[in-house]
Parts: C-alpha cells; sequence; structure tokens
C-alpha cells in the first residue's frame, strides 16, 4: 500500500488518423498503488467509418461497433473515472489528445492538464533500454500484453507506472511525475565535451544512411477513398512521376491537405519516394509502433494523383 499513488490509467484505440474517431476505451484504476478496477468500452465512432490500417492493428471492426453506444452517450459513464483525476497513459500526447478532441466533439466541457506518460518516462527510468514502446517496456517488466487492447494496453501502463514509482521510491502520483523530464533525452555519439562537427562533409556523412524501411507499416492501395481536406501529410524521397516535388506537394494542398515538413504525432498521411529521410522513417515507426495511424504510400499507389 502506497498512500498517494492514485490515478486512472487510459488507452484509445481509433477507427481512422482523426483524433475524433475513438472506437475502444480502456481504463484501469489505481489507488494506494493497487490496481482496483478495470473497464472498457466499444464506441461507435463518427463518422461511422474504419481505416483498413487501423483495423488491421487493433482487429475492430465496423461490424462490431454498428450497435454500440458513442462516446456522447457513454460520457455519463466515463466521466467519473477521468475527471478530477491524474491520468497516466503510454505516449500520453496520443491519448489526451484524443480524449480532448472527442469530448470537444460532443460538446463536453472537459479538459486536463493533470497526466503522466510512461512512453517518455520509462527512458529516464530504465535508459538501458533499447526501446520504450509499451509492448518492449511490458516485456522487460514481465507484465503480461495484448498489444492494441485498449484495456489491456491501459492495464500495463498502470503496471508499468507503479515499477516506477518503486524504482525510485516516489509513492506520488505527482511527484513521480516531476521526477522525469517530460521529452526523451538527447541522444549522442560525442564524446564528453567534444563539440558537434557541423561541417558540410558530416552532414553529408549523415545523411548519406539509408534509411531502414523493413520495420515500416504501409497503409496499402485504398488511397482513392482518401478524404484529403484538414488532412496533415509530409513528402519524404524522390518521385520518378513527380520529379518536381513541389508540383506534388502543390496538387494536395490544393485538394485541401495541410503539409508537414517534420513527421510529429499529428501526421496522418505520408508519401514515402526513394531515398527517404532516415529520421523521417524513424519517427514514422516509432509513431506507427505506439498507435498512432500513420498511413504511409510508397509512389506506386499515388502516380495518378
Amino acid at each position: 500500500m502506497h498512500k498517494g499513488l492514485n490515478f486512472t490509467a487510459i488507452d484509445f484505440e481509433t477507427a481512422t488518423s482523426a483524433r475524433t474517431s475513438a472506437c475502444s476505451l480502456g481504463l484501469a484504476v489505481v489507488e494506494n498503488g493497487q490496481l482496483i478496477e478495470t473497464k472498457s468500452w466499444l464506441i461507435r465512432p463518427e463518422p461511422f467509418e474504419m481505416n483498413f490500417f487501423n483495423e488491421r492493428i487493433h482487429g475492430i471492426s465496423l461490424d462490431m461497433l454498428k450497435d454500440q453506444p458513442t462516446f456522447g452517450e457513454l460520457w455519463p459513464e466515463i466521466a467519473p473515472y477521468v475527471t478530477n483525476q491524474m491520468l497516466v497513459a503510454h505516449n500520453a500526447l496520443f491519448d489526451i489528445d484524443v480524449l480532448h478532441k472527442i469530448t470537444q466533439q460532443f460538446d463536453i466541457r472537459f479538459k486536463t492538464k493533470e497526466y503522466f506518460c510512461t512512453y517518455t518516462s520509462c527512458s529516464w527510468c530504465w535508459p538501458e533500454l533499447e526501446r520504450f514502446k509499451l509492448d518492449y517496456v511490458a516485456r522487460f517488466l514481465g507484465i503480461q500484453l495484448k498489444h492494441h487492447d485498449a484495456l489491456s494496453d491501459a492495464t500495463a501502463s498502470a503496471h508499468i507506472a507503479v515499477a516506477m514509482a518503486k524504482k525510485t521510491k516516489t509513492y506520488d502520483i505527482r511527484k513521480l511525475k516531476k521526477t522525469f523530464p517530460s521529452k526523451f533525452p538527447r541522444v549522442t555519439n560525442r564524446a564528453p565535451g567534444q563539440k558537434a562537427d557541423r561541417s558540410k562533409s558530416a552532414l553529408w556523412r549523415g545523411s548519406s544512411i539509408p534509411a531502414d524501411l523493413t520495420e515500416l507499416q504501409y497503409a496499402g492501395s485504398n488511397m482513392e477513398q482518401l478524404h484529403w481536406a484538414g488532412k496533415r501529410f509530409c513528402v519524404t524521397g524522390t518521385f520518378q512521376h513527380f520529379p518536381d516535388r513541389e508540383q506534388l506537394i502543390e496538387t494536395l494542398r490544393n485538394k485541401g491537405a495541410i503539409q508537414q515538413t517534420y513527421i510529429s504525432p499529428k501526421t496522418e498521411i505520408v508519401l514515402l519516394g526513394e531515398n527517404a529521410g532516415p529520421a523521417k522513417v524513424r519517427k514514422i515507426v516509432e509513431y506507427q509502433k505506439s498507435g498512432i495511424p500513420i498511413l504511409v504510400f510508397p509512389e506506386s499507389h499515388f502516380q495518378d494523383l
């Protein structure tokens, strides 16, 4: 028993790249360091649509959701678990944003800054780990996990937070949050005190390392079904059918899409060419593995844009 270690761990699965498309919510309630309750819901998203890439990740189909209540209808049941509570999530940037966006969609007054991210904190608590994804950390700690099942993910996040508290002997969730910086530590191969080499040759050496595409999850060939208006996209690499990348970018802008020059949790679509940027590819893989459904299309799937 650890008084003060009280929180609700949450995990959302979404039907599309839209943050308002939650189709499942799992939560795990911890009081005094003990898991006392778990709950989960299937949620009928509005609009009622499912991206096949998302379905492939979590296994939830529209047929499973057609008779389920909407988030607005479920809110009276969900609210006591998340209102005025410290929320915990593995990649909280995603889950808290989903919670904020979907409550806005249903005109529900809800906003919280009271949350703790086990994903970023793992990199400080267990720096010896090579990766900090939920499945990797769960395996390291011996936590059972059915990855991308909302209830299982939320429960694993709760156990990870408790393990952090025990390791640091910090048995207050708000103090635990202050123990770790909110961002990943900066990684460098330089020796202590060594200055960064900013010469053109150094930049060339860094950029000449080819991107590892083996872990990328591609979206498939349903690009013609996309509604581009308001979608955030990023273009990386070179393209045989679009030697002038600006022409490709302008085409998508004319469809109402929003260009990003970098990969972030808000990126929804990536058009991938040859010699794609290694840093961008690593970011895409990182976000995809954490459950953020970034759609990746190779050039063969958008030649007719």
